[in-house]
């Protein structure tokens, strides 16, 4: 998990992806999560559930409406 001052991407407080060995890897962007009036505690803990229920970001759900 990497915390970083500003996202990398358009609206992201965080995000989780896989470095080019295939190995998961979380973004925190710290500045971007504080503006946005979030805690950084958050991002961190969603982007780590995240990476540990799905780590190969290949896992899909629909909720009832579709």
């Amino acid at each position: 998990m990497a915390f970083l001052d500003s996202a990398d991407v358009q609206n992201a407080l965080g995000y989780h992806d896989l470095t080019p060995d295939g190995l998961p890897l979380s973004k925190v962007f710290v500045q971007t999560t504080v503006q946005a009036g979030q805690k950084v505690s958050v991002t961190a803990s969603h982007e780590l559930a995240e990476m540990l229920v799905d780590p190969a970001i290949n896992l899909c759900s629909t909720g009832p409406e579709g």
